[in-house]
């Protein structure tokens, strides 16, 4: 990983209204899909929408009166609309890209604190992860119940404070606060790995096309890069404010060969370069 580029806000306004910037202050979550980046910015309580090709940042929706607490993960979907873990009221909110609210997805009982939200592009099904229940809970695009991944526990396939969580192909990834803490399931449950090498509190998880496992430590605000056979591979970062430095690593998200990273205590999102 080598830095590439930082997003901390962008410039607002016209010749007419007069020239501004809108300026991230505690962002807790980001995705992204080609030049649009979606951010979560717990300091303002809003999800924006970034371009990178224009340098504009567009408030899509205002989440004050919305959600309970903080945001703690976000999925944007390929037509640009996106998923918000509404972690403390125990559900996750969906959205069009314009931000109308389309579903929300609650369980009661089965659903209590979702900290992850992904959606597996080949069956649309939706996963959550819930911290409380210790789960994955999947989904069908109506909120349905189709099953649940894993349980609480220490050994395979099992979960003590699910922490992130992602999913890309047939496999899912999760932390977990308590050990085992990353484990790689199957789209059934079935445990596939276990992987030891180093992290200590993952706070987010995310997964490039050849399987590389990114993992952002709370402890000690690093990244650490696992190959496809749970190897460690790398290491990025470390706590400070500089350029590939960080405080508080909130969310991961990979696309195109970048590595977006929220780095939360900045308040900033920084973009991380892919090395083939």
């Amino acid at each position: 990983l080598t830095y590439w580029d930082t997003i901390g806000g962008a410039p607002t306004g016209n010749r007419w209204t007069g020239f501004g910037a809108r300026m991230l202050v505690r962002p807790t979550a980001v995705a992204a899909r080609g030049n649009f980046v979606l951010i979560y910015d717990a300091g303002t309580y809003a999800v924006y929408r970034y371009d990178r090709s224009r340098n504009t940042m567009t408030e899509v929706k205002d989440l004050q009166n919305m959600v309970k607490g903080e945001v703690t993960a976000v999925y944007l979907d390929t037509d640009l609309s996106f998923y918000v873990t509404d972690t403390d009221a125990g559900r996750v909110l969906y959205f069009d890209s314009s931000g109308h609210l389309l579903r929300v997805f609650g369980q009661d009982i089965n659903l209590q604190h979702p900290v992850g939200v992904a959606v597996d592009q080949s069956s649309g099904e939706v996963l959550v992860a819930d911290g409380f229940n210790d789960f994955i809970l999947v989904l069908d695009r109506m909120g349905n119940v189709r099953r649940t991944i894993g349980s609480r526990g220490q050994g395979p396939g099992q979960f003590l404070n699910i922490t992130a969580m992602t999913q890309r192909g047939h496999r899912v990834y999760v932390g977990a606060r308590f050990a085992p803490r990353l484990q790689v399931l199957d789209e059934r449950g079935a445990p596939l790995q276990e992987i030891d090498g180093g992290t200590r509190f993952p706070t987010a998880v995310a997964v490039d096309a050849e399987g590389r496992l990114y993992v952002g430590d709370y402890l000690d605000n690093t990244i650490k890069v696992y190959d496809s056979t749970g190897r460690l591979i790398g290491m990025a970062g470390g706590t400070g404010v500089g350029p590939g430095r960080f405080k508080r690593i909130a969310g991961l998200w990979v696309d195109q060969g970048y590595l977006y990273v929220a780095d939360s205590l900045n308040g900033r999102i920084q973009v991380m370069r892919i090395a083939p």
